[in-house]
C-alpha cells in the first residue's frame, strides 16, 4: 500500500504538481484515489475547473453545436440546389434583388408627383373649358330648337286657316281677285317654309342628341 504523503512535491505531466490532501495546494486539486485488483492504492490529483473556464467550455460546446446545424443546413441547400446550375451561375454572376433605401423611395415619389401633377391640374382645366362650351353650345342648340318649333306651330296653323279657307272657296264659288291669287301664291311660300323649319328641326334634334350623349 502506498502512501499518499509519498507524492509530495512529486512532477506530473502537463507541469500539474501532485499535492496530497494535507499539503497547502490541496484546495486547487480534485483528488482521486484508485485501487487496484492487486490492492495497490493510487492517489491521482487534477486541477480543479475555474468558473471562467466552465464558461469558456460551455461556449466552445454552443458553438460546436451551432457549426453542426450550419453544416447540416448548408448540406440540405446544397443538395436542394443541385439540381439547378443554372439557378447558381445566375446568383453568382448577376444581381437579382436590389434593395433601395427608404429616402430613395421617398424622393422617386416627390420627384414623379411634382412632373405629374402640374399635368393633371392643366389637363382637367382644359376639360373644364371644353365641357363649359359644350354646354353652351347645347343650350344655345336647344333655343334654337324650342324657337324653330314655334315658327312650325305657327306655320302650321297658318297652313291650317289657308286649307280651311280654301276649302270654302271650293264649296262655295266665287269670283277670284287679286288678293285671293296672292294669297294663294303666299300659302304656297309658307308650305315651302315649313318644310325647311322641318328639316333644320331634325338635324338640331340630331344634334342635340349627339351632344347629350357625348
Amino acid at each position: 500500500m502506498l502512501n499518499a504523503g509519498s507524492f509530495r512535491d512529486v512532477q506530473w505531466p502537463d507541469n500539474w504538481t501532485a499535492a496530497t490532501i494535507d499539503g497547502k495546494a490541496s484546495a486547487q486539486f480534485e483528488h482521486t484515489l484508485l485501487v487496484t485488483e492487486d490492492g495497490v492504492e493510487i492517489l491521482t490529483a487534477r486541477r480543479k475547473k475555474s468558473p471562467a473556464h466552465k464558461r469558456l467550455e460551455s461556449s466552445i460546446s454552443s458553438l460546436q453545436r451551432c457549426q453542426i446545424l450550419l453544416d447540416a443546413s448548408v448540406s440540405k441547400v446544397s443538395e436542394a440546389t443541385n439540381d439547378l446550375p443554372q439557378l447558381k451561375t445566375i446568383l453568382k454572376n448577376k444581381k437579382v434583388f436590389t434593395v433601395v433605401s427608404e429616402s430613395d423611395v421617398i424622393y422617386k415619389k416627390n420627384k414623379l408627383r411634382k412632373n405629374i401633377e402640374p399635368n393633371l391640374i392643366d389637363s382637367l382645366e382644359k376639360l373644364d373649358i371644353i365641357v363649359s362650351k359644350l354646354e353652351r353650345k347645347k343650350n344655345s342648340l336647344r333655343q334654337k330648337s324650342d324657337l324653330l318649333q314655334l315658327r312650325i306651330e305657327n306655320t302650321s296653323e297658318k297652313y291650317d286657316d289657308i286649307t280651311s279657307t280654301d276649302s270654302a272657296n271650293i264649296e262655295h264659288p266665287t269670283s277670284t281677285s287679286d288678293s285671293n291669287v296672292d294669297g294663294v301664291i303666299g300659302s304656297s311660300g309658307d308650305i315651302q317654309r315649313l318644310k325647311l323649319l322641318q328639316i333644320k328641326k331634325e338635324r338640331l334634334k340630331y344634334t342635340l342628341n349627339r351632344l347629350s350623349r357625348g
